[in-house]
């Protein structure tokens, strides 16, 4: 756990603040889906080893509707005090219908206070 500790104007020390690792999931496409209407079910994922902390499904959608860049998906997460020094694993999982389930995983190493998964979709 990491402690940010200041002295304000009269040389008192306030308590100890303790510093939460965050984890932004960027997610968009740089290709042009506009014909590909399959389903596809996102899913942002945290886990510490065999340990899911996260397992969020995203609203469903059809592939032409993922992003650009210009207007991609961004969410942030706080990792669970109980695990902000360990290593995770972070990423996406995703599901298209009728085709079968794929991700894209990276790992938040320990003490990594901010983390950005991106994934550009192809």
């Amino acid at each position: 756990m990491v402690f940010v500790h200041s002295t304000n104007n009269n040389g008192k020390t306030p308590p100890a603040v303790e510093r939460r690792s965050v984890i932004e999931y960027v997610l968009y496409t740089d290709q042009d889906f506009s014909g590909n209407f399959d389903t596809i079910r996102f899913r942002l994922y945290m886990a510490s080893g065999s340990k899911s902390l996260l397992d969020s499904p995203l609203v469903a959608m059809t592939i032409a509707a993922i992003p650009d860049s210009s207007h991609a998906l961004v969410f942030r997460k706080t990792v669970p005090a109980a695990y902000d020094q360990e290593k995770l694993a972070v990423g996406f999982l995703y599901q298209i219908d009728n085709v079968g389930n794929s991700w894209l995983l990276d790992s938040s190493e320990v003490g990594e206070i901010f983390k950005r998964v991106v994934y550009n979709f192809r």
